[in-house]
């Protein structure tokens, strides 16, 4: 559950780079002080994230596994060209709808509205990225996983021959061992096997 929170919280501070990134590099019209330019611009670019979010969330859990994985070449290619003029389009709705942006920010809409194709191109990269890390990441596990099944299943017999072999010389011998060692055995092999359940 802590791990959920924090891949959550991870999330949410890249969205929160993302967005704000472009203000800080962004040069602000000399007319308008700073501070005035800089809220516009956050309000706009915050607003305009939404659909890249939906683009950035769309294509790593549907587009990728969905299309993408089965080969569908046609219907994945179609999403991503889809899905970026989709936002763009809606970039260019959201300065329709706020006129105070171009009113604000002067010139820099222009930027604003190519900056949406490349920030759509960047969101889509980085989400193929991820999804090739968490493919990544299930595969080592899944072999990890499959070494040691296999590693618990040569060493066992081994070791079980090896500890039967060893009570059989003290029992030949009438050692006072031999009572103790098959105890510890008993023991072990209780572990292991509770252990195995486990897995």
């Amino acid at each position: 559950m802590k791990a959920r929170w924090s891949l959550y919280l991870l999330h949410f501070l890249g969205w929160a780079v993302f967005v704000t990134l472009p203000a800080m590099v962004l040069p602000r019209p000399r007319v308008i002080p700073d501070d005035v330019a800089t809220d516009t611009l956050l309000l706009f670019l915050s607003v305009s994230a939404l659909p890249l979010v939906g683009l950035f969330y769309g294509h790593l859990h549907w587009a990728l596994p969905k299309l993408y994985l089965r080969r569908n070449w046609v219907g994945y290619f179609a999403f991503l060209i889809g899905g970026t003029l989709a936002v763009m389009a809606l970039a260019v709705l959201l300065l329709w709808a706020m006129p105070w942006v171009m009113d604000t920010m002067g010139v820099q809409t222009k930027l604003l509205s190519r900056g949406t194709a490349y920030r759509s191109i960047v969101v889509l990269l980085i989400s193929f990225a991820l999804f090739a890390y968490q493919r990544w990441r299930l595969a080592e596990t899944a072999k990890v996983q499959a070494e040691l099944a296999f590693l618990k299943a040569q060493v066992n017999p081994h070791f079980l021959f090896n500890t039967l072999n060893s009570i059989y010389y003290l029992t030949l011998q009438q050692s006072d061992r031999a009572p103790a060692a098959v105890e510890r055995l008993s023991g072990i092999m209780r572990y292991v096997i509770d252990e195995g359940g486990q897995d």
